[in-house]
């Protein structure tokens, strides 16, 4: 888990689920923390964190280990995926260029006969279905989005609780030291307006469709909206 650091409605962690179940094995979640982000404030890591304690305590209630790793994934992931003797790795994907080389590292450290698998778990059709080039305009990508909507637009399943327990017990995770061990700027303290997490995450997503989606064309500043102007 890296970008899309959620339980519910996220394709990545639903196939990992179904390889799980298929092979009839525990499930494991992975968050690789690193200890400096280019310029993140600790402001991003605050949100990022307690957003992922969220996600960790979801994931005890459905029967699901979550582990918090110290450093990259290519530094972190491959050495843990033996030590514990993991099947198969299942990976979400962020096209940017320090992402793409964590992935890399970890393509190249794992054993062969541990498969890595990517899943779109961001975009509603995923990139690679999208094209198959580089594309430098929205409307050059546009139609090519929309004409596979059909096939792509589709209800999430729930993620069940797993019925297949772990032999070892993840790591204590203490979460406020997870904040304050970051190499970030800390004079730029956490926001209070928005709370993280996926259910935070919703009801402000509920609040902008009830009732800032209608005045969204004729009373929208970029510079101070709470919620993305891109939507």
């Amino acid at each position: 888990m890296s970008r899309d650091s959620r339980v519910q409605d996220n394709w990545a962690f639903l196939f990992a689920q179904k390889l799980a179940l298929k092979n009839e094995v525990p499930l494991h979640v992975c968050f690789c923390l690193i200890a400096k982000y280019l310029d993140a404030s600790v402001r991003q890591f605050h949100f990022l964190i307690k957003g992922l304690e969220k996600v960790a305590e979801e994931c005890n209630q459905l029967n699901i280990s979550f582990h918090l790793l110290e450093g990259n994934g290519a530094d972190a992931l491959p050495q843990w995926v033996v030590d514990h003797k993991i099947g198969a790795v299942v990976c979400d994907f962020n096209p940017l260029r320090v992402p793409m080389s964590w992935l890399e590292g970890v393509k190249k450290k794992l054993k062969k006969d541990v498969p890595l698998i990517q899943v779109d778990a961001h975009n509603v059709v995923p990139c690679w279905e999208a094209s198959d080039k580089q594309e430098y305009s929205a409307r050059t990508i546009r139609g090519k989005i929309n004409s596979k909507l059909d096939e792509f637009l589709t209800e999430f399943p729930p993620v069940i609780k797993h019925p297949y327990k772990s032999k070892f017990e993840p790591e204590p995770i203490d979460w406020e030291d997870a904040i304050e061990s970051r190499e970030a700027d800390k004079s730029v303290a956490p926001i209070e307006w928005a709370g993280p997490g996926y259910l935070e995450a919703m009801k402000t997503l509920k609040s902008f469709l009830d009732t800032r989606l209608k005045i969204f064309a004729t009373d929208i500043c970029a510079e101070s909206s709470a919620m993305c102007p891109g939507i």
